[in-house]
């Protein structure tokens, strides 16, 4: 399965089988930001907020949430250096569309 942003077509992660996505907005009660594609046929396990707070342990849920913040420390780290690459670069979109041709 892949993790795309909705507003762009920008792959954010691949997982494979017994990996898990969406646990952000689960934990916090918000609604997803990107959308998951499959690339092959998938059997998914949807778990509601509630009934995943209820259903497993608090040190399971304790072990989720600290992978989970190592996830997305790591893009965030991922994005820093793209950003900071692009800045080295210099570059600035030209104003006109055409004028790039």
């Amino acid at each position: 399965v892949q993790a795309r942003k909705i507003s762009k077509s920008v792959p954010m992660a691949v997982v494979g089988p017994g990996d898990f996505f969406g646990e952000v907005e689960v934990f916090n009660d918000t609604v997803r930001c990107s959308a998951a594609i499959a690339q092959t046929d998938c059997v998914f396990l949807v778990l509601a907020r509630q009934h995943l707070m209820e259903a497993i342990p608090q040190v399971v849920l304790e072990s989720i949430f600290r992978y989970s913040t190592m996830r997305v420390q790591w893009r965030n780290s991922r994005l820093l250096l793209l950003l900071e690459s692009l800045a080295n670069l210099h570059w600035a979109p030209a104003r006109d569309a055409r004028a790039a041709l």
